[in-house]
């Protein structure tokens, strides 16, 4: 399979969440699988990706050319592209499943850009695994709940989104996932 990583390019990030990358890195190399990741070398980012590495597993890094500065020296392949548009395209293109850790506005743009696409092109193949660790993401949660509750969305296609609250959540959602 190939499980994109959405999250934080911040440094200096608590713990849980810096654990959280290292076992999904390691869990992709010793799956066979293959971690498409924004590719840069910072943040949880660099972090599931060195993980990666070390246990010898396949990295897609794809990187906008403004941050060609910035590629992560453990991908195996870079692919360049001319935006952060483009870099969403391309990484909802190649993967299978999308893992998203904590993050920023960017983070959740993907992550929207993700879910609308699974939505409005029946990709019903694809899903996406919400971590939730430190209750990051409740909030957000609880808005796709109100705008189903109000006829704004509908309430089944929130199911293409797994939320687990730990790393252990996470590997058990990966499992039963990459298995089917």
């Amino acid at each position: 399979m190939k499980i994109a990583l959405y999250c934080s390019a911040k440094e200096h990030l608590p713990q849980p969440w810096i654990q959280c990358a290292r076992t999904l890195g390691r869990y992709i190399a010793e799956g066979g699988h293959t971690l498409i990741y924004g590719g840069v070398d910072s943040g949880l980012m660099a972090v599931a990706a060195q993980a990666t590495a070390q246990y010898h597993g396949r990295i897609v890094g794809v990187v906008p050319r403004r941050r060609s500065d910035r590629v992560c020296r453990f991908n195996s392949e870079t692919i360049h592209t001319a935006d952060l548009s483009e870099r969403k395209r391309i990484m909802i293109l190649l993967s299978d499943i999308f893992v998203t850790l904590p993050g920023g506005y960017g983070t959740l743009d993907e992550l929207a850009t993700t879910f609308s696409h699974i939505c409005f092109t029946s990709a019903l193949s694809k899903h996406i695994i919400l971590v939730n660790i430190d209750g990051i993401f409740t909030p957000l949660l609880d808005q796709l709940r109100l705008m189903a509750k109000n006829g704004l969305a509908d309430a089944k296609m929130i199911k293409f989104i797994s939320v687990v609250d730990s790393e252990d959540q996470l590997i058990e959602e990966l499992n039963s996932l990459t298995t089917k």
